[in-house]
């Protein structure tokens, strides 16, 4: 099982987000811990990381094996997660 890290800029992202989905997002993130490359997640071709899609929301987050841990760096709505 791996550990979930929050980056400090995750509050501020999850504010912008409709509280209807917050729980959701915060849901997949949780499953993350159990498979992080899951069913869904795809690895990043531009920048480093992996996404995980939750409606029109993106998880952005880096996998370290080693440490055993998942580091959520960013929760941006599509339009604006790849920039």
């Amino acid at each position: 099982m791996y550990q979930l890290r929050y980056d400090r800029r995750i509050n501020k992202d999850l504010r912008s987000v409709p509280p209807v989905i917050v729980p959701t997002l915060l849901k997949k993130i949780e499953q993350l811990a159990d498979a992080p490359r899951r069913m869904g997640v795809e690895k990043l071709e531009f920048i480093t990381g992996y996404r995980l899609r939750v409606g029109d929301y993106r998880v952005l987050f880096d996998i370290d094996d080693v440490h055993q841990t998942v580091t959520i760096y960013r929760i941006k709505h599509r339009r604006e997660a790849y920039h």
